[in-house]
């Protein structure tokens, strides 16, 4: 169930565009890749962009780490996108980062503040 719930999330962010024609070629970054709430992560990959995700739902939270080629039109590059997103009967909050230095995507700051959980609480109570 988490590993089918992770791909449909992460599927998302791979609906890309192209990148724009251009006489240089972009410089690939080297990123952290990992999947889990590992901040010792030592795994690295390479790409155009590196990318962290979030995804915190029914008191869980897992966190995905890697490199991307393309972004997609809801993600801002060097910006994190809060997202709500419904698999199944389970609401989930997203924070989408997408950053382009060399492992940027390493740090583990927590994205959900009592405001959201507040938020995210009320949302709970509406649709149950």
């Amino acid at each position: 169930m988490r590993h089918s719930l992770l791909c449909t999330l992460l599927l998302t962010i791979y609906f890309t565009h192209s990148f724009a024609a251009s006489n240089t070629e972009p410089r690939l970054l080297t990123c952290m890749k990992c999947l889990g709430n590992d901040t010792a992560c030592r795994n690295t990959c390479a790409g155009y962009y590196c990318y962290k995700i979030e995804i915190e739902g029914a008191a869980k939270k897992a966190v995905k780490r890697g490199c991307l080629n393309d972004t997609d039109a809801l993600s801002r590059v060097n910006e994190c996108t809060l997202r709500k997103s419904q698999v199944g009967g389970l609401i989930l909050a997203e924070n989408v980062c997408i950053c382009t230095s060399d492992r940027c995507n390493s740090s583990s700051n927590r994205f959900l503040t009592t405001v959201t959980y507040a938020l995210l609480t009320a949302l709970f109570g509406i649709l149950s």
